[in-house]
């Protein structure tokens, strides 16, 4: 990860403490600007049925699409 990457974690971090909200370190995933991995990191996330995501930039976001 790049510095623009840690620092949008920790800002993501620092505005869940903010706001009272617990973190859980466990829905982190990982991936890069290539299709495939993204796709792969969305689907590590997916069964968690969260309510919220986060992605650092547009590109990750769309990793649910299929490549």
């Amino acid at each position: 990860m790049n510095k623009s990457g840690y620092d949008r974690l920790e800002g993501y971090k620092n505005g869940m403490q903010a706001c009272g909200l617990a973190l859980d370190e466990g829905v982190n995933a990982k991936g890069d600007f290539i299709k495939q991995s993204r796709y792969f990191a969305m689907q590590q996330l997916l069964p968690r049925e969260s309510d919220v995501g986060f992605a650092a930039v547009d590109r990750m976001a769309i990793g649910p699409l299929r490549w």
